[in-house]
């Protein structure tokens, strides 16, 4: 088995740049309504090196496939903020 390291270059291709949001960003939960912080950099990426995400992505050391740390298929959990308003009265006793 290979092992992971640092991403050090961006996509050799488009079709590589395809095969990834294909197979990370649209099956991942973080990626909504279009949306990602990722995704979005690797989309200004195209016009600008500089912006490329390599701190949030990895790549095989032998084959150089680069895949998302990020990524993730679990729902996102909404945090519920409950506190007490002034005057409201309880249900509980």
């Amino acid at each position: 088995m290979t092992g992971l390291t640092e991403c050090k270059h961006m996509f050799s291709n488009g079709t590589d740049y395809e095969c990834f949001v294909f197979e990370f960003c649209e099956n991942c939960t973080r990626f909504r309504n279009e949306r990602c912080r990722i995704f979005n950099r690797l989309e200004l990426a195209r016009f600008d090196e500089n912006v490329f995400p390599y701190n949030e992505l990895a790549q095989y050391s032998q084959t150089g496939k680069i895949i998302c740390k990020s990524f993730t298929t679990e729902k996102p959990v909404k945090k519920w903020h409950r506190k007490q308003v002034d005057g409201q009265t309880e249900m509980e006793v």
